[in-house]
């Protein structure tokens, strides 16, 4: 036969309980989950260090830059090509979407502040009538599309973009003109 257990045992035994849960979430929660290590065992344990790792993986970042709002319409006669990048401080993100009239070969990528000449790196290439993304910026320099219209007609690319950007260049027909962009939202 079992008996049941005293209000004094239960009493014990609830106490034991919940002081035990406060010594774990002052010794181990407090410092893994929030920084916060009122006893130091965060820091004897490790424990901290969990913590900055959670914060150093968020996915959020302050941005310097405006948020600034484009839209362009670009005119390719046939046979004829053209840039447009904007310029991106490294970790700042845009919004893009490029729609054409008729099929263009097309290249997105980029060149730090600091390359050589003829040093890109390329992010998505082919033959499209339409491309959009969301875009985080690897490295500081300029960012963007080159088009080239292939067809007997012409071709019209209505570009439309949101982000951190300071700045649009148009690169066509051997010259470099600065597009000052300051619709910010």
């Amino acid at each position: 036969m079992t008996s049941n257990p005293s209000a004094k045992t239960i009493a014990i035994t609830t106490v034991v309980s919940v002081s035990i849960a406060v010594i774990v979430l002052i010794g181990a929660v407090l410092p893994a989950e929030f920084g916060i290590d009122p006893l130091g065992s965060g820091k004897r344990l490790g424990l901290l260090d969990l913590y900055v790792t959670d914060m150093a993986a968020s996915n959020a970042t302050v941005q310097t830059n405006d948020y600034l709002t484009h839209d362009i319409e670009i005119a390719l006669s046939p046979f004829e090509s053209m840039e447009f990048k904007y310029h991106l401080v490294s970790g700042a993100g845009m919004v893009y979407n490029w729609d054409a009239s008729g099929e263009v070969l097309f290249d997105f990528h980029g060149e730090a502040d600091d390359a050589k000449p003829g040093e890109a790196s390329f992010y998505e290439s082919g033959r499209k009538r339409q491309s959009s993304g969301t875009f985080i910026a690897p490295f500081t320099g300029k960012h963007g599309w080159f088009w080239e219209n292939r067809g007997p007609k012409v071709v019209s690319i209505r570009l439309k973009s949101a982000g951190h950007y300071d700045h649009g260049i148009e690169y066509r027909d051997r010259s470099i003109q600065d597009h000052v962009i300051g619709t910010s939202k």
